[in-house]
C-alpha cells in the first residue's frame, strides 16, 4: 500500500497482506519440485538419500512461521525455520508424501502436498548385499563383513575394489571411517549415545553406497 501526499509524491508504503499465504515454490536438493502448488515433476530421489527441501522466500512475503508432516518410511526428518531435512525411504520405488503449511499474520493456509518416488541410483555393473553388519542392535562392536562372492566376481571382472565403510549419525555427521579390500572391518560404537545410525558401504564401482539401518542401544 502507498500513502501519496496531496502533490501525488509517495511518502509512506506499507507492506498489507489479505488473507493466508498460498502455497509456495520448492526446490529438493537443487531440484524444482512445486510452482506455487503445481507439481513441476514429482520429486524423484535416490533411495536413502539425505533431501534438503527449501521454499523460494520472498523478502515481502510476510511468511512467519512453516510446519511440516510426512508420510512413507522417512527417517531424520528435521525441521529448521523454513526448511526440511529428511532422509529418503532406503529401498527403491517407495512413494511418500510431504505436506507443508504457511502462516502469516492472517493465519494458517491449507496443507499441500508434494509427492515423491525413490530410485535405484546404483549403476551396472550392480553388486548386491555386499555386506553385513552384526550384531544389529549393538552396544559395543559393530562387525562389518563384505560377502566373499562380491570379492569373487571382482576377482573374476581383473578388478581390485576397495570398500569404503563409514557409519553416519541421522544427521549426516560422518563418525567412523575404514577402508578395506576385503574381510572384516570392526567399529566400536560403546561411547555412541543410543539410537539409529547409517552405515554406508562404496564398493568403488557403483557411485551410490549400499545402506544399512543400525541400532544402538544398552
Amino acid at each position: 500500500m502507498f500513502i501519496k501526499n496531496s502533490n501525488g509524491v509517495e511518502v509512506a508504503r506499507k507492506d498489507v497482506w489479505v488473507g493466508v499465504p498460498q502455497s509456495a515454490t520448492f526446490f529438493a536438493s537443487g531440484q524444482l519440485i512445486s510452482d506455487y502448488g503445481t507439481i513441476t515433476n514429482v520429486m524423484t530421489v535416490c533411495a536413502g538419500e539425505m533431501i534438503f527441501l527449501s521454499p523460494y522466500i520472498a523478502p515481502d512475503a510476510g511468511v512467519l512461521e512453516y510446519q511440516y508432516q510426512g508420510t512413507g518410511n522417512l527417517f531424520s526428518f528435521s525441521v529448521d525455520g523454513p526448511h526440511l531435512y529428511f532422509r529418503a525411504p532406503f529401498d527403491p520405488n517407495e512413494t511418500f508424501t510431504i505436506q507443508y503449511r504457511r502462516k502469516n499474520a492472517c493465519g494458517w493456509s491449507t496443507w499441500y502436498t508434494i509427492s515423491g518416488i525413490t530410485n535405484d541410483c546404483n549403476e551396472s555393473p550392480k553388486m548386491e548385499n555386499i555386506f553385513k553388519a552384526y550384531p544389529n542392535p549393538t552396544g559395543d562392536i559393530l562387525n562389518v563383513e563384505i560377502d566373499a562372492g562380491n570379492i569373487t566376481q571382482a576377482k573374476s571382472l581383473n578388478t581390485t575394489i576397495t570398500y569404503d565403510v563409514r557409519l553416519f549419525d541421522g544427521q549426516g555427521n560422518l563418525l567412523r571411517q575404514a577402508q578395506t579390500k576385503g574381510g572384516n572391518v570392526e567399529f566400536n560404537v560403546a561411547n555412541l549415545p543410543v539410537g539409529i545410525y547409517y552405515l554406508h558401504v562404496y564398493d568403488g564401482v557403483n557411485s551410490k553406497p549400499e545402506i544399512r539401518q543400525i541400532v544402538v542401544e544398552r
